[in-house]
């Protein structure tokens, strides 16, 4: 609520106008709202219910939709609320694209990684860590991130964002299959009886 109070009287205005007087309609606005609305719950809630509960199917039916009437709206406004019409440049999908795949990647970590280490040792994948443990040994990723954070700007004055990408997503990948590797050296798997 601050925030939304002292943006306008701190921030001076732009001065830039976007064309035909600037305003775009509150239907799209409602519209990718109640999209929103109902596809994240059914996300959230999908592994609690089951992705083919009725509850899951209604939110997830109402959600596309709500946001193929959305999309339509956008495709004919004069001013857009997010110009659809973009997506078609190739480097605008392909850093969508890849900024949802490194975002599912950061998620999977942070919301699957302590799991797997949690679980208990008798199921095979985890080491029964406590949450004070997983913390810890979660550390390195936070630390690692921060430290990256202060050097970005040279690492794009000394590389292409490109070749960062992929040296990011293949230290990424390295990380994932070595704590697969370390789990399995760790537990081998049982033999049947």
């Amino acid at each position: 609520m601050v925030a939304l109070v002292g943006v306008p009287l701190v921030l001076p205005p732009s001065g830039s106008q976007a064309p035909s007087n600037g305003r775009f309609g509150v239907l799209p606005v409602i519209l990718f709202a109640g999209a929103l609305v109902c596809a994240l719950p059914a996300i959230s809630r999908s592994s609690f219910l089951g992705w083919t509960s009725p509850m899951v199917l209604a939110l997830v039916g109402a959600g596309l939709i709500l946001g193929l009437a959305w999309s339509d709206q956008e495709r004919r406004a004069r001013v857009p609320f997010v110009d659809l019409r973009m997506m078609r440049l190739r480097g605008v999908w392909t850093a969508n694209l890849v900024a949802f795949l490194a975002g599912v990647g950061l998620f999977g970590c942070a919301a699957g990684l302590p799991r797997l280490i949690q679980a208990p040792p008798d199921s095979g994948v985890g080491i029964g860590a406590s949450p004070s443990e997983v913390g810890l040994l979660m550390s390195p990723i936070a630390l690692a991130a921060f430290l990256t954070s202060l050097c970005t700007d040279r690492l794009y004055r000394l590389f292409s964002s490109r070749s960062l990408l992929v040296a990011g997503g293949l230290i990424s990948s390295a990380s994932f299959a070595g704590v697969a590797a370390w789990n399995r050296l760790e537990r081998p798997p049982q033999q049947p009886s």
